[in-house]
């Protein structure tokens, strides 16, 4: 199940992680560190891998795994650890997954609450849980002398080549039309008129072209786009693309000097406010749905889990629950393991998903809310 490049390029998606949960092999390893520096680079996460290998190691070892299944278990990852692939070498982090059928090792391009180490009979997943939030954006960028399309998530940005589309030709009235001459103020005032009609028409010409154009490049039908463009571009191509779910917030301002990088970054905030948006409808939708079908209670979350009746848990950002559960009683203890991790684990074994919210937005005292299938 575990592919030969164990040593990941980027965070994990939240259907591998559905994948790895699927048919876990205990025992199980789960280990977390932040890559330290303010300015980390290349070397400083090489580093942290190395070290988050070492104590994934001593863990497994004094949780009683045998040392010899843990050194093959990490050999892969030690040997194909330097040099890390080369967007690892920008992460904030690193995750390090293991169980009897292999390791594997992802950056990630956010700090975790803390660094640890945990061997047991199942993963640990919560330090994981803002990658259930990673959403998907396309990202137009349109001038009048070119459109540049990417595809982009919350930490990650890349170009979709884009064939077949021309620039509009600039226009201008010629020099010689603009000389002034006994009675010529109408003819070029005419000329004038002339080609700014010419430029309209070359105008729209080629926003017809990139709609066309963006309409086969946006295989992913209901994935927003957002337009980085000057506002009369911008108005002109919403005519053209009424097909497509383009936000009504833009990137306001020319693009055409703008490195990728930037705007992503511009970029963001819009995006940002949209899937916000998204995530607090469909927290509101759970909680209109039958009220015998919905629980925030722990406990009885957590049974639901157990027997795969969970079809939508949402999980409060930075909330924990830890304490030891039976199979119907929940008895609160700050030393035992995070019950909101089972409850992650189980719900995703089971085929169900992961909402992740701001913990203000769930029932006032609880930090998760599931939606149940039956």
């Amino acid at each position: 199940m575990l592919p030969e490049d164990r040593v990941n390029s980027r965070e994990p998606f939240p259907e591998e992680l559905a994948d790895l949960v699927a048919n876990t092999q205990a025992p199980c390893l789960s280990a977390y560190a932040n890559v330290h520096g303010t300015d980390a680079g290349p070397r400083e996460a090489l580093i942290c891998a190395n070290h988050l290998v070492q104590r994934a190691e001593a863990v497994a070892v004094q949780g009683g795994i045998a040392t010899d299944m843990v050194r093959r278990w990490l050999a892969p990852l030690v040997e194909s650890i330097d040099p890390v692939p080369g967007q690892a070498r920008a992460g904030r982090a690193f995750a390090l997954l293991a169980d009897q059928r292999g390791a594997r090792l992802w950056p990630l391009p956010f700090r975790i609450e803390e660094d640890v180490a945990i061997s047991g009979t199942d993963f640990v997943l919560q330090p994981l849980l803002p990658v259930f939030a990673t959403y998907h954006f396309y990202l137009l960028s349109l001038s009048r002398r070119r459109a540049r399309l990417f595809g982009a998530d919350r930490y990650h940005v890349q170009e979709i080549e884009a064939p077949g589309v021309e620039a509009a030709r600039d226009l201008e009235v010629p020099r010689e039309n603009l000389r002034r001459s006994a009675g010529g103020e109408a003819s070029v005032l005419h000329d004038r008129d002339q080609a700014d009609a010419a430029d309209q028409a070359e105008t729209a010409r080629f926003l017809r072209q990139v709609g066309d154009w963006l309409r086969r490049a946006c295989t992913v039908r209901d994935r927003p786009v957002i337009l980085a463009s000057t506002p009369d571009l911008a108005a002109g191509f919403r005519e053209h693309a009424r097909s497509l779910t383009i936000l009504p917030r833009a990137v306001h301002g020319s693009p055409e000097h703008c490195s990728t990088h930037e705007l992503h970054a511009r970029a963001l905030p819009v995006a940002d406010r949209h899937f916000h948006t998204e995530r607090t409808r469909q927290l509101a939708r759970l909680q209109e749905c039958d009220p015998q079908r919905i629980t925030a209670d722990p406990a009885t979350v957590l049974m639901a889990a157990e027997r795969g009746r969970v079809q939508t848990l949402a999980l409060g950002r930075g909330t924990h629950l830890c304490g030891r559960f039976d199979g119907h009683s929940l008895t609160l203890d700050p030393g035992a393991p995070d019950l909101l991790d089972r409850a992650m684990v189980l719900t995703l074994r089971h085929g169900g998903t992961i909402l992740p919210v701001a913990a203000s937005d769930l029932p006032p005292g609880t930090p998760c809310l599931a939606h149940l299938r039956y």
